[in-house]
């Protein structure tokens, strides 16, 4: 991914395709997050006619292209082959078009933007476009909790999980996590423009209790998690100044959210529900506006903490003794081991919505679909059953009367239905996108891209114990900003005449 000089690019192509992958992702959230085939063969075949349109009208269509897309491409074109392929061997045939379409979704949006030149003022717009349309998402669903009155939600499969517009608690959380992670980035970023650090703080206390109040146990961990690797990687300027406007204002705005007993009656509009959640709703814009306040007030301290730098073979070992120091003042390697034990045990369930919930190691019968998937697996370990039959093979051998259309981990039920080579060939795709966040985050870029490679960390890390794979407002993104990031400049002679 050597990379030439770089090359202006036009504001309307610019502003195109930036606010693409923001566009999709809101548009997925409101359509139940994507899940169901419809949304995601529109938007395919809108990726299909876009591409189709930039090689009949572009001078250099494909000028984006490098060996690594190349790669990642051929995977993802292998896996989405594969699994159509599975239906000349599958028992429910028609089960793998649904996983076939999805998967072209995600092609198309890696090869579109993987085309495009490798641009780092493209994708920050896009980062910019994403972080908004998430934050928007996510206001609009605390609205739905805190202020039924005003906005009501649908599809709610449990009052105390908030899960609309996505429909799926988990997958709301996890696209808190996300906003967490590059609103977080934006008000630690000192080089960012000032407004942008003023609304990416201001955005992160209500991306928390939007994350607190669906209770993922799974997006929690992975939230904090992408935290601590954006800090380790991108070891932003700005942390002082984000973590002071940011820190203080979310820990009083999930005060008041917690406990959340009063929210979840079995009648939303209940007038002590009501009340309850418009004193939450205030707490929080209280909160967002002194987050604002406060990154505003800190903008000086950024100048000056830019020019601070420590001698250049003093800095890892610094970074590392913090980060060994802090680990070992929270007992964090113990509180792993520890939470490791209780979900390998099976024992333990979950209670209920509430705090006690996120502290909960427990598997909660993940293990259980795991073993039917591996079942699968055996019986086929080249082709497995065929895409899509997760369903079927749960309800023939799952050992308790319990519904489940998905096997709740990306890796293991891509085992079950598509073998080995669908399973390679998912996991060299996502390897080389996550690979070209960790190459790019060097030099003045490192911060930004840290917090892509954070991001996409918490996605992979969630993809193994959950489904955000079957929800494409979790994961087009992924393969936008994988494909940019996968991408070469234009050459200096191949640069747009003026």
């Amino acid at each position: 991914m050597k990379d030439a000089a770089p090359s202006r690019e036009s504001l309307p192509a610019l502003a195109g395709a930036a606010l693409l992958p923001a566009a999709l992702t809101a548009y997925f959230a409101f359509e139940s997050g994507g899940y169901f085939a419809g949304a995601a063969a529109l938007v395919a075949a809108e990726l299909a006619i876009l591409l189709a349109l930039r090689c009949a009208l572009s001078r250099r269509p494909l000028a984006g292209v490098s060996l690594p897309l190349v790669l990642a491409s051929l995977a993802l074109a292998g896996y989405t082959a594969w699994t159509l392929a599975s239906s000349e061997w599958s028992d429910a045939p028609a089960r793998a078009q649904p996983e076939y379409v999805r998967a072209l979704a995600y092609l198309a949006a890696l090869v579109f933007f993987g085309a495009l030149p490798y641009s780092v003022r493209r994708l920050r717009w896009t980062a910019y476009a994403l972080a908004a349309a998430i934050a928007g998402v996510c206001v609009v669903a605390l609205v739905s909790r805190t202020m039924p009155d005003v906005l009501q939600a649908t599809g709610q499969l449990r009052q105390d999980r908030l899960a609309y517009p996505l429909d799926y608690w988990n997958a709301l959380g996890l696209l808190a996590g996300i906003g967490i992670v590059l609103c977080g980035h934006f008000a630690c970023a000192s080089r960012e423009a000032a407004a942008v650090r003023v609304l990416g703080a201001a955005a992160v206390p209500a991306l928390t209790v939007t994350l607190y109040f669906t209770f993922s146990r799974g997006a929690t961990w992975a939230t904090l998690g992408a935290v601590a690797v954006y800090v380790i990687v991108g070891r932003p300027r700005g942390l002082i100044a984000g973590a002071i406007a940011t820190v203080p204002t979310t820990a009083v705005a999930l005060m008041a959210a917690n406990p959340a007993g009063p929210l979840y009656r079995p009648s939303p509009l209940a007038p002590e529900a009501v009340a309850a959640g418009h004193r939450v709703a205030l707490t929080v814009s209280l909160a967002v506006l002194a987050a604002a306040g406060l990154r505003a007030l800190l903008l000086p301290l950024d100048g000056g903490i830019e020019r601070l730098r420590l001698p250049e073979r003093a800095r890892r070992p610094v970074l590392a003794a913090v980060v060994l120091a802090a680990s070992a003042a929270t007992g964090v390697p113990e509180v792993l081991a520890g939470k490791y034990e209780e979900f390998s045990s099976g024992e333990a369930r979950p209670g209920g919505a509430g705090s006690s919930r996120l502290l909960s190691g427990s598997s909660n019968g993940r293990r259980e679909h795991w073993e039917v998937s591996l079942a699968s697996f055996r019986r086929d370990r080249l082709r497995g059953e065929g895409a899509g039959t997760y369903e079927v093979a749960w309800s023939r051998e799952r050992p308790r009367p319990v519904a489940a259309r998905d096997g709740h981990s990306l890796y293991v039920e891509t085992l079950g239905e598509l073998g080995v080579p669908g399973l390679v060939a998912v996991a060299v795709c996502l390897l080389l996108i996550l690979g070209a966040f960790a190459y790019r985050a060097r030099g003045p870029d490192r911060p930004l891209f840290a917090a892509f490679l954070a991001a996409g960390l918490a996605w992979a890390a969630v993809a193994a114990v959950d489904w955000n794979w079957e929800m494409p407002a979790l994961t087009l993104w992924l393969f936008a900003l994988g494909g940019g990031a996968l991408a070469v400049r234009r050459s200096r002679q191949d640069a747009p005449r003026p």
